[in-house]
């Protein structure tokens, strides 16, 4: 379809990670995730910009520290600095984000490795991502609230439009990590676990809708195992599910109300 357009991305990305890689090495945790925002930026619509650092809501709670792809049309930042360096860190309000990924250049899977700490991690964001108020599936205009959702939404979908998307990005895992180590895709999920899972470029997760084998992009009620995907195009997988759920997603409004009155209150 469209000749191929999202495989010839996907062979770029594959290609541009290997070229960055044989340069940098990737010692550096910072340096994968730089590289990460640079990649991402030649590929992603240029609504949607890409940082690094930390996630705030309106009362200053925060998760971090890896990527966030955010609305940089309609929201502003907290920390005005050159959207272009990557190395210098942001603050985002919790209504302008997209898409949090978790990325890790290895990823040890076992019980001791640093998948633990990068579930944590999603779990943390997804709670504040939690927190924003939630743009309905009926709502067509965000300053005249419509609470009445439509009656018949599908399976597949979420019951509002700005529900959080986050996933764990590796490029390899470690040769001691097995996939049968990786009971988490057997369990059912949680609200708060990662919407995907990317583990190398062979290895895919995605949540399924209860008693079909058909993913879905967000983790819902209806939503109660993964699925893993197993082939070598999992690159690929990945960007049309990426688009596929930031195409869906319609962000609601920073409350400005609240911090004029608090402002004009003092």
């Amino acid at each position: 379809m469209y000749n191929d357009y999202v495989s010839n991305i996907s062979k770029q990305f594959t290609s541009e990670l290997d070229k960055i890689s044989a340069f940098y090495n990737f010692d550096l945790g910072d340096e994968f995730e730089i590289a990460i925002c640079k990649l991402l930026r030649k590929f992603l619509p240029q609504k949607y910009w890409i940082c690094r650092w930390f996630i705030v809501n309106k009362e200053w709670n925060t998760a971090w520290d890896d990527i966030i792809i955010y609305d940089q049309i309609d929201f502003p930042t907290i920390r005005l600095i050159d959207k272009d360096d990557y190395s210098k860190k942001e603050q985002i309000p919790v209504e302008a984000v997209y898409w949090y990924i978790e990325a890790k250049n290895n990823l040890e899977i076992s019980n001791e490795g640093n998948l633990k700490k990068a579930l944590d991690q999603i779990k943390s964001v997804k709670e504040i991502l939690l927190t924003r108020e939630q743009f309905w599936l009926s709502q067509t205009d965000k300053y005249h609230i419509n609470k009445n959702n439509t009656k018949d939404i599908p399976v597949n979908m979420p019951s509002y439009r700005n529900p959080p998307f986050t996933m764990i990005f590796s490029r390899t895992i470690s040769e001691k990590s097995q996939f049968t180590e990786l009971e988490i895709y057997k369990k059912e999920l949680a609200e708060t676990m990662p919407d995907s899972i990317i583990f190398w470029d062979k290895n895919c997760f995605f949540p399924i809708v209860e008693k079909t084998n058909n993913p879905t992009h967000f983790i819902n009620k209806n939503t109660k195992k993964y699925t893993h995907i197993k082939n070598d195009i999992s690159y690929w997988i990945w960007l049309i599910h990426l688009i596929w759920a930031i195409d869906f997603i319609k962000l609601w409004r920073i409350p400005w109300d609240e911090i004029f009155n608090k402002i004009k209150n003092k």
